[in-house]
């Protein structure tokens, strides 16, 4: 056979043979076949991205700016569905406060006899529901006094609708997560407390906390929280809601703390001898500065002699409560307001020293 024909055999065998050549062309040409892309992928990388920098970067710029606009349009939007109830109860020392519903505010049976009691009612009311304001072109200064009475109308209202069945079930949630804190008092064990006013009359007094286990009332540990008026939580919540769920109540602890000294326990009379003792102290230097005063005014010429005095009469009333034989001596001279002193104990005692 030819060379020819020996080739085209050897071309018929093996069908790649004629684009052998064209191959090597595509290479040289600075252009791959797939074949050789998949074969090298590190230099078609590093080819790419030496050749698409400047248009990544720009693409990155535009992508980046489209993210940073809708995370703004996602916050305005976010921002616009808040409403101002639960704006007011996320504020830092708002902690007590539950959201209270719409439809309880709009119900005007539930708020009977309150109007008396805020400045611009209505312009708070729609405040609180998100309502336009009766006056919308008002001053700076107005709008302030009109937040003021906003969240003022707000502490009343949640007063009593934590009284009603749905305000009992969120005050609930909140006690179970311990947000009110929790008893100072070492055998109380950590018990959860409730919040609870100790008068139902506004700017009265400052909200507490009420201890199930103890019966006693603290003042919150957040100085914000404690800056709540009490009138918001009312006298009866805490202990309507331990009726409403009988589970929670828990029954007093039986230790108690005991004061010793060097391990021994201090007798009561003795520590009602200490008070005595503490209340027949002499009395300051600017006290007895005015009995001198006093004295020497009545004594001179014209000065009235005194009457004699006997024992029964020289006794004060104070001097007679502290009889030893009377058991009640310390406390019937820490209730009293007479500030008379015997002065001959006065000076025993001042002599002793």
């Amino acid at each position: 056979t030819s060379p020819v024909a020996a080739f085209n055999a050897v071309r018929n065998a093996a069908g790649h043979l004629p684009n052998f050549g064209k191959t090597m062309n595509e290479e040289d040409s600075g252009e791959r076949s797939p074949s050789r892309q998949t074969t090298n992928p590190v230099s078609k990388t590093m080819k790419n991205a030496t050749e698409t920098v400047p248009d990544d970067d720009s693409e990155s710029l535009s992508t980046s700016q489209e993210i940073d606009e809708e995370d703004e349009e996602y916050e305005l939007e976010g921002d616009s569905e808040v409403s101002w109830i639960q704006w007011f109860c996320g504020l830092k020392g708002n902690e007590f406060f539950c959201e209270v519903d719409e439809a309880f505010i709009e119900d005007a049976f539930n708020l009977c006899g309150i109007r008396n009691q805020v400045s611009l009612y209505d312009a708070a009311l729609a405040m609180i529901l998100d309502r336009e304001l009766p006056n919308p072109s008002i001053s700076d200064d107005q709008h302030e006094m009109v937040e003021a009475s906003a969240e003022f109308l707000y502490g009343l209202i949640h007063a009593r609708f934590i009284l009603t069945l749905r305000g009992t079930a969120a005050m609930l949630e909140k006690y179970k997560n311990v947000e009110f804190g929790r008893c100072v008092r070492v055998f109380c064990q950590g018990q959860p407390l409730l919040p609870v006013g100790l008068s139902d009359i506004p700017r009265c007094r400052t909200v507490c906390c009420f201890c199930p286990r103890c019966h006693d009332a603290y003042t919150p540990r957040s100085s914000r929280s404690s800056k709540l008026d009490g009138a918001f939580f009312g006298t009866t919540f805490p202990h309507l809601l331990l009726l409403t769920y009988p589970d929670l109540a828990e029954p007093k602890p039986t230790s108690q703390y005991i004061p010793r000294v060097y391990g021994f326990k201090i007798h009561k009379e003795e520590g009602c001898q200490y008070c005595r003792v503490r209340a027949l102290a002499p009395p300051p230097l600017q006290q007895l500065a005015g009995l001198e005063d006093k004295n020497s005014r009545t004594d001179g010429p014209n000065a009235s002699p005194s009457p004699p005095s006997s024992s029964s009469a020289a006794l004060s009333p104070t001097q007679k409560k502290l009889s030893p034989s009377s058991p009640f001596a310390c406390r019937d001279v820490m209730n009293t307001d007479d500030q008379s002193v015997s002065p001959p104990t006065v000076h025993a005692m001042s002599t002793r020293k």
